[in-house]
């Protein structure tokens, strides 16, 4: 039950870092940038599982190319950050691309868990699906920014800014819930909840942050999930020669696909740096891969394989960006 609870409320907290301005701001080359980042990866996973595992379910590498669609924005925002380097034509396309490509991986992993739990893979299921997925997003986002300010105004113009944590919490929980009776995951509800509160919510209620308000439960939450994850990962198993050969050949593939989205980008940027820049996959990849494990989709081995691929996406994506947009050999590369 905690561990659920964690995950809903770091989904919560993803989505509090996408601004639903920002998306719309973009532009055309950011959600090409976006849409070859989801497309490409998802493609060559489900290929190395038809080559690795051939015998198994479509489900799976469904599933599996799910995982690899995610993008930690986090991650790379926090590098961006360090290196004064945020503002940058290529920061503003990876941030912009890593928004939209968070959102399109939500609505992946909603049909994959759909078609994981029916067991019905079919194109007629997939469309039914991804329908529902989009309405509900699109629903929650339009209905949301236009009601939940009116909401948010109510409480301020009442005085009451104690109930600043527990409003977006309780939002975040009725999103989610509202996800579930569609049939879709949870965390889509939490991850819209937090895009809907982003750009306003602060600005309307005095105070400090939501997000800083957000830090002690984040700090209790983050290593129960943290726990979580480790538990449910067998040690023998990253020993297995199998495993080890699925995690470097998905590994391979992830890296490939993101960095082939910074080709959607013109050859005046920096395309190295906006691949590199979508590559981790941090703690929006170990959710999809526990999501997977917890309906069944993928298996200890398969499990074991995305955690290799998730700590060296994660840990390898900074020092590449870092040398990329530095003073790097890989820096004068286009």
């Amino acid at each position: 039950f905690l561990s659920r609870i964690a995950i809903l409320i770091l989904l919560f907290l993803v989505g509090l870092e996408t601004s639903f301005v920002e998306m719309k701001r973009v532009g055309k080359t950011a959600l090409i940038v976006a849409v070859i980042g989801v497309i490409v990866p998802m493609g060559l996973g489900m290929g190395v599982m038809k080559l690795l595992h051939p015998s198994s379910a479509l489900a799976s590498d469904l599933f599996i190319g799910g995982i690899l669609t995610a993008t930690s924005v986090g991650i790379t925002a926090r590098v961006l950050r360090d290196l004064h380097q945020e503002n940058r034509d290529e920061s503003k396309i990876i941030l912009g691309a890593a928004v939209i490509d968070d959102v399109l991986s939500l609505v992946v992993l909603a049909v994959v868990s759909g078609l994981a739990v029916t067991g019905k893979v079919s194109v007629l299921e997939i469309g039914r699906i991804s329908l529902v997925a989009a309405i509900f997003l699109a629903g929650s986002l339009g209905i949301g920014v236009w009601l939940t300010p009116k909401l948010v105004r109510y409480l301020s113009g009442a005085g009451i800014h104690d109930l600043k944590l527990l409003f977006g919490l309780g939002f975040a929980f009725l999103l989610a819930w509202f996800a579930n009776l569609a049939g879709l995951t949870t965390i889509v509800g939490a991850f819209a909840a937090g895009m809907i509160l982003n750009d306003f919510f602060d600005s309307e209620l005095e105070g400090e942050s939501l997000h800083k308000l957000l830090s002690p439960v984040e700090s209790l939450v983050v290593p129960l999930f943290f726990v979580w994850m480790g538990i449910q990962v067998k040690l023998e198993s990253l020993g297995s020669r199998d495993v080890l050969i699925s995690g470097i050949a998905l590994t391979v593939v992830a890296i490939l696909g993101k960095l082939v989205s910074g080709f959607g980008c013109p050859p005046s940027m920096n395309r190295w740096a906006v691949g590199i820049g979508m590559m981790p996959r941090g703690e929006v990849g170990l959710i999809f891969a526990g999501i997977g494990k917890n309906i069944g989709a993928i298996d200890d081995g398969l499990f074991s394989a995305i955690i290799i691929l998730v700590m060296i996406t994660t840990l390898l994506a900074p020092i590449l960006l870092r040398a990329t947009l530095g003073q790097g050999t890989l820096a004068g590369l286009r």
